[in-house]
């Protein structure tokens, strides 16, 4: 954990769209078994910063949906590793102000 939230490298999958627009997935190294099958968890993240905080190159992205996650298979594409910072709620808010104020 960090002032600017949890710090973490993850496979992201952005879709076939703009993702800016849309939720991404994020694979945990986690797998549920599912008909003898094993699956990996994968929650969504969007990205809520549009404005880089002084120093700091990594994109921040915020949990969504919460309470739905999707799997995925061993033939699926889970997307590019990428250094990523996830945001805690109250640091949601002061990257909603930084931005605010940038456009």
């Amino acid at each position: 954990m960090t002032n600017m939230g949890l710090s973490i490298n993850l496979p992201l999958w952005h879709g076939p769209d703009n993702p800016e627009a849309n939720p991404v997935l994020a694979a945990l190294r986690c797998w549920e078994r599912i008909d003898g099958d094993s699956q990996r968890i994968r929650i969504y993240l969007r990205r809520v910063q549009r404005v880089s905080p002084s120093g700091s190159v990594r994109p921040i992205y915020r949990r969504e949906h919460c309470n739905k996650f999707e799997r995925a298979g061993p033939s699926y594409d889970l997307g590019p590793r990428q250094d990523i910072y996830v945001l805690e709620e109250e640091q949601f808010d002061y990257i909603e102000l930084i931005d605010s104020f940038h456009t």
